[in-house]
């Protein structure tokens, strides 16, 4: 006989659970169940703080590996009094938008979790070098791009915002002024002849920091495409026609000319068009507080555990290791007793082991946010033991413990700053009891929180 012990992966989650790898008994074993736990911690508290508010340029990590670049509400001129863009004034609400266009990296993310369908066979050879990560995903038309975008929890921009982050308020030219465009600034008119990564202009930056706004990619928005819209359309947050044939492209590529650089430029285009110069950026109007999407998945609290009935022998035990998202590829890793056997049971999961000392280590690779179950074995039992479940359910900052799954569910900031301690982001003050804005180890600010220079910490985007 043997004993087993059943490990469930649901995304970087790892579930474990104890019974026997016997011939199939006559009656089943008793449902796992959970043994209520009381907590006593006193609740750290969020208190209100001065702010300053998000400047021009400045920057959050986002879900999706991209960073968004913050453009204030206020007046921009746009338009450049073509047959089909007069020279207006208009006043936009404030938004943030991603620095770059969307990566071939970012993209495959969403290709990988069954949201996006692959690019078109136009940017195919290059999305799928992983020589090209950085480089702008292309290939993709309008209904892609626009999927992207409300899967990383924004939209495509509107013309009115993609030309004031272009431009600025004072419209100019061209994203980095008035210098006529050569190829030191910008990927076009056949200088390198394809695609470039999207951060390798860095001195042709707009007044909002935003990179690579002309050349290498054109760029879809969200508008449709009315010639007199410029014209007649609200001066207030345009949104665009209600309708149309045909959406606005914006921008240039790697083959454009010296003439078809201006950030003005109106392009129409039919929206299932794709091409292996045409890709996107999005535009979040309130971020919050958000974790690397392959975070974002329930687990298992560290310190509850299951604990066999008695028993002539030993069940094996496992230790989880923890998730990891490195290289953004979601995994688990967990430690078994020495001897111990196991067996991938769902379709999709791959594990890799090694020794480590008397141990032995298993790291797990399948589908984010999907479920997989993993089955170890120890031969030395005789008898089925009957699982329970016990001890302190303590989830990681910023999650929230859900009694029904027995998971660590992920909470924005301002819904779970309770006894796990404080949520990304948070720091406790000298007091023990108040949870105050913090860089994190890295320096950086947790995705969806900007550092805000009043109350020189990192606050959410949203506020």
């Amino acid at each position: 006989m043997k004993n087993r012990q059943v490990v469930s992966a649901l995304g970087l989650a790892l579930t474990v659970l104890f019974a026997a790898c016997a011939p199939k008994a006559t009656s089943e074993p008793p449902t796992p169940t959970l043994v209520p736990v009381v907590v006593d911690t006193e609740t750290p508290t969020l208190v209100p703080v001065a702010l300053s508010g998000p400047n021009a340029g400045t920057f959050l990590s986002w879900m999706d590996g991209s960073t968004l670049a913050y453009v204030p509400a206020g007046q921009a001129v746009i338009g450049a009094n073509g047959a089909d863009n007069p020279a207006h004034s208009v006043s936009l609400s404030a938004y943030w938008i991603t620095r770059t266009k969307i990566t071939n990296r970012m993209y495959s993310i969403c290709v990988g979790v069954g949201v996006c369908s692959p690019p078109a066979s136009a940017g195919g050879t290059v999305y799928t070098n992983p020589a090209y990560a950085d480089n702008p995903v292309v290939g993709v038309n309008w209904e892609q791009a626009s999927a992207y975008c409300t899967w990383a929890g924004g939209r495509l921009p509107t013309e009115a915002e993609w030309e004031k982050a272009a431009r600025g308020p004072g419209g100019q030219t061209y994203p980095w002024g008035e210098q006529p465009p050569t190829c030191g600034l910008l990927n076009f008119n056949n200088c390198v002849r394809g695609t470039t990564s999207v951060v390798a202009y860095g001195d042709s930056a707009s007044p909002y920091l935003a990179l690579d706004m002309a050349g290498n990619a054109f760029e879809w928005t969200r508008d449709w495409y009315d010639p007199a819209y410029y014209a007649a359309g609200p001066i207030q947050d345009p949104p665009g026609p209600e309708n149309g044939v045909s959406r606005v492209i914006r921008g240039s590529g790697f083959e454009s000319d010296p003439s078809q650089i201006a950030s003005a430029i109106r392009r129409p285009a039919s929206p299932d068009y794709s091409s292996r110069d045409l890709g996107f950026r999005c535009v979040v109007q309130q971020p919050i507080n958000f974790p690397p999407y392959c975070q974002t998945s329930p687990y298992l609290p560290v310190t509850e555990f299951p604990t066999p009935a008695a028993s002539d022998c030993a069940a094996p035990v496992a230790q989880r290791l923890g998730p990891s998202c490195k290289g953004k590829v979601a995994s688990n890793t967990i430690l078994l007793p020495r001897g111990s056997t196991y067996t991938v049971r769902t379709d999709g999961y791959t594990c890799e082991s090694a020794l480590v000392g008397d141990q032995l280590q298993v790291t797990c690779y399948g589908p984010d946010s999907t479920s997989g179950t993993l089955e170890v074995c120890n031969s030395t039992c005789a008898a089925v033991p009957t699982p329970s479940w016990s001890g302190n359910a303590v989830c990681d900052p910023g999650y929230a413990y859900d009694p029904a799954t027995r998971q660590c569910l992920y909470a924005p900031v301002a819904s779970q700053p309770g006894p796990q301690g404080c949520p990304p982001g948070y720091a406790l003050d000298s007091t023990g009891q108040t949870c105050r804005p913090t860089l994190g180890l890295d320096n950086q600010c947790p995705l969806g929180q900007y550092y805000d220079a009043a109350f020189a910490g990192c606050v959410p985007a949203n506020g």
